[in-house]
């Protein structure tokens, strides 16, 4: 690893580099990896996000399909604020090659819950924007939402960026 930098490993909202880089302007996308024996689901309530939000279970067999990114090690902080629910874990994923890094990565507890048709989004198009594989998107896509139609201003301001970065592309 570069010094002075760390590997984050995504796997929910923060799959979707505009939602990461709102509060984490250093990441720097590393590679699509995945960390075995676990699977993805959505537990508690997220006031900011009007429903329950992703974690990782602990499942032999399965395994959870993400993001690596590279991050400034003074950027830790803001990271491990924005994901304050959450407890961080340090994970070894296997990338392209049968790389394992070693990765921080955060696990929150709580029931299963069904999330927001907002935050689901992020987290389907986040794994659209790095080509996860198919099948592992349509698992995503499969959970059932909890039908929230409110107002998200975090979403809006994500999905906001996501247009104006395809009009430059």
């Amino acid at each position: 690893m570069t010094s002075g930098t760390f590997l984050y490993f995504a796997y929910g909202s923060n799959l979707l580099r505009e939602r990461l880089l709102i509060h984490n302007p250093s990441a720097v996308f590393e590679c699509v990896a995945r960390l075995d024996d676990y699977c993805f689901g959505f537990c508690g309530e997220s006031r900011l996000w009007h429903g329950g939000v992703a974690t990782i279970f602990k499942r032999p067999g399965r395994h959870v399909w993400g993001v690596v990114w590279r991050l400034n090690v003074a950027d830790r902080d803001i990271l491990d604020w924005q994901e304050s629910t959450y407890n961080p874990k340090e994970v070894g994923v296997v990338a392209i090659g049968d790389r394992v890094l070693r990765c921080r990565t955060y696990v929150r507890r709580g029931h299963s819950s069904k999330p927001s048709p907002q935050y689901k989004n992020v987290v389907v198009t986040g794994a659209e924007q790095n080509r996860l594989p198919e099948e592992y998107i349509q698992s995503l896509r499969s959970f059932t939402d909890n039908g929230f139609q409110g107002d998200i201003p975090v979403y809006s301001q994500i999905m906001k960026e996501v247009r104006q970065q395809n009009v430059c592309v």
